[in-house]
């Protein structure tokens, strides 16, 4: 809050007195009755020729004022009779001299002895003499007042809170439109009370005066929203409604729209006004603004300057925000060569891409990629674009819709060098990888060539250097399994560079991590599908891993599908390994009795267990004694229905009772 100054200097008290009027100077003046007692009081009490007081010829309305302060207009009745006299340019010369030569009684002996010599007083001369006097004495009187009027203003300004203070003395609104429209360097002066003051009641018949004093204060306060202590007060004076008022008013001055979008853009910068913003409509302001019909970029870019600060608001706020997106696309390609358009629309539309319901509205519009790819390309390697561009097509990817732009070849190469080229960046990799996987995991087919080399590399460098950042670790794996899903030559380039060693060291560091180790272990089903990675991986002790992960967690689907695929597949290269991961049959019927309901699950594990029964006596006489004729016997009863449970369930109860 800004904070009040009430107390004056001792300069700042005479500065206070000179803008309130010298009342108390009319009522210390004695009255005096004839001129003959002045300039005898005058005679006693200073020796030196002084002129008698004389008022001014011009009437009091016909006087200039003089701009002293911005508070009353300082006119010469308010100065002492003397600097009154010197001020005058009217000033009669010729009945000072009279008056000054009837009285003075150094001038009546002058005179007495020119005439005993027998000389003639030279009028013109003495009157010359006098003039020049008279003038030096105007000066000096003019240059005090001068200095007085610039150490006033210097001290008006010097600190925000005397600015900004309610409890400061105020200006009359016309002292200040007076001081906006006609002295430019003064508005600096002027606090925000004041202008709101005057903004609010000011009315004028001449339309280019009206935008003009609107522009000049507006412009103020946004200079006034810049300073972070002014944000709760210029709130409280109701900074925002006269600003929408003033947007309401000159809706088609483009001066004025650019201040109050840059002040409205400034505000915007302490959250706590935001909310302030969105109950006053300040949105639909901003678009009206964007739509004018004077179509200036400059007014384009500060109102989107504060469409990206709003962007970042409530959920209630994007959706607002979002129902005018055609109106963004729209400017947008009116200044699609601007950089600063360019950079908010991205940061905008990330922004809102958090909502779902505002993905939803995005998604309507093909246009967005459009646009996405061309800022992309207008903007090579700078890291604000590469970092809202990764966050919003992460976030698009979460639609059902759009898979195919998402999946375009410019999309995908691009995260790709974004992360070679941002490997200890966790915010851009991890946004990346997320992108990768998910759009690999919609459409895997022929994803993987889409996928460049390097950025391959990067992924699996991070997985063996990075052991701080889970949510980081899933992403990578997530995006690996997309880029190897249908490559055999980035599964060669997984197997030499040690990625299934990371892996499986994942596995055992993080036992208990369920979405990342399910993430990992959808990384081994890929690569187990080839031999000499099957092999690499029971080398490494993957395959009792994988089966000690899946006890650990045993209620968990995801866990005990991928893991009785590694199994399935490493048995299929050297049925040696069943045995090495009979300790993952308890696990499965575990799982089988606490999903019975998930009929897609019950078959493909039933067949699992039927594989291994066939492969490894072990693992039957690991079913019996786990009591798992029972489970399975359960599973068929539960699905019925199904003709494949059923029939499975059926072949591996007639092995099993063989068996007993």
């Amino acid at each position: 809050a800004v904070s009040s100054d009430s107390g004056y200097s001792s300069d700042g008290q005479k500065r206070k007195s000179l803008w309130q009027g010298s009342s108390s100077s009319g009522s210390k003046e004695k009255k005096v009755q004839t001129q003959a007692d002045v300039d005898d009081a005058l005679q006693k009490s200073d020796h030196s020729f002084t002129p008698a007081p004389v008022e001014s010829k011009r009437k009091p309305s016909e006087r200039r004022p003089s701009r002293f302060s911005l508070r009353h207009s300082l006119t010469l009745k308010d100065l002492p009779l003397e600097r009154r006299r010197a001020s005058d340019p009217l000033y009669d010369f010729e009945t000072e001299l009279r008056n000054s030569r009837n009285w003075n009684s150094v001038d009546i002996l002058r005179d007495a002895a020119a005439e005993a010599n027998g000389e003639k007083i030279n009028l013109q001369d003495f009157r010359k003499e006098m003039e020049a006097e008279l003038m030096a004495k105007r000066k000096e009187k003019e240059t005090e007042v001068h200095f007085l009027t610039n150490n006033a203003t210097k001290e008006t300004t010097t600190t925000t809170a005397e600015l900004s203070s309610v409890k400061s003395l105020s200006s009359p609104p016309s002292a200040v439109v007076a001081v906006i429209t006609t002295d430019h360097s003064a508005v600096s002066g002027l606090s925000a009370g004041d202008i709101i003051h005057a903004l609010q009641g000011y009315s004028a018949t001449d339309s280019s005066a009206c935008c003009a004093f609107f522009e000049e204060a507006c412009a103020r306060l946004a200079d006034l929203a810049l300073i972070t202590d002014n944000y709760t007060h210029l709130v409280e004076l109701g900074v925002v409604q006269t600003l929408c008022d003033a947007l309401h008013k000159h809706s088609s001055s483009k001066e004025v729209s650019l201040a109050c979008c840059a002040a409205l853009a400034n505000l915007l910068a302490s959250s706590s006004t935001r909310d302030i913003m969105f109950g006053h409509g300040v949105i639909n302001d901003l678009f009206a603004c964007i739509k004018a019909e004077f179509d200036c970029p400059e007014v384009d870019r500060e109102a989107f300057r504060a469409l990206v600060t709003l962007s970042d608001s409530s959920s209630e706020t994007k959706q607002i925000i979002s129902c005018d997106l055609d109106t963004i696309i729209a400017t947008f390609y009116l200044h699609e060569a601007d950089k600063y358009i360019q950079i908010a629309t991205c940061s905008i539309l990330q922004r809102l891409s958090v909502d779902e319901i505002c993905r939803t509205m995005i998604m309507a519009f093909p246009e967005v990629f459009d646009m996405l790819g061309s800022i992309i390309q207008a903007n090579p390697n700078k890291k604000k674009i590469e970092m809202d561009a990764c966050s919003l097509l992460r976030n698009l990817s979460l639609e059902e819709v759009g898979g195919s732009s998402l999946r375009s070849v410019s999309f995908v190469p691009f995260v790709t060098i974004t992360m070679a080229a941002h490997v200890g960046n966790t915010e851009i990799f991890e946004n990346a990888c997320f992108f990768l996987s998910t759009v690999g995991l919609k459409q895997p087919k022929g994803f993987g060539a889409l996928c460049t080399e390097d950025g391959i590399k990067c992924i699996i460098h991070t997985l063996q250097s990075n052991d701080t950042s889970l949510s980081l670790l899933e992403a990578c794996c997530l995006a690996l399994r997309a880029a190897i899903y249908d490559s055999d030559e980035h599964k060669k380039l997984c197997l030499s560079m040690g990625a299934i060693d990371a892996i499986i060291c994942l596995i055992m560091v993080y036992p208990h991590k369920t979405s990342l180790l399910e993430a990992a272990l959808t990384v081994l089903v890929s690569l187990s599908s080839k031999k000499k990675c099957v092999a690499a991986i029971a080398n490494a002790g993957g395959i009792g891993s994988v089966a000690m992960s899946m006890r650990s967690n045993p209620t968990c689907s995801g866990i005990i599908r991928n893991g009785s695929r590694i199994i399935k597949n490493a048995v299929k290269t050297d049925p040696d390994f069943a045995n090495e991961a009979v300790p993952a049959a308890v696990s499965i019927l575990s799982c089988i009795k606490e999903q019975v309901h998930e009929q897609v699950l019950i078959e493909e594990l039933c067949k699992f267990l039927h594989y291994l029964v066939l492969k490894s006596e072990n693992w039957a006489d690991r079913i019996i004694s786990a009591d798992g004729i029972a489970v399975i016997e359960t599973a068929m009863k539960h699905n019925v229905k199904n003709r494949r449970i059923a029939n499975e369930c059926d072949v591996l109860l007639q092995i099993l009772y063989n068996i007993t």
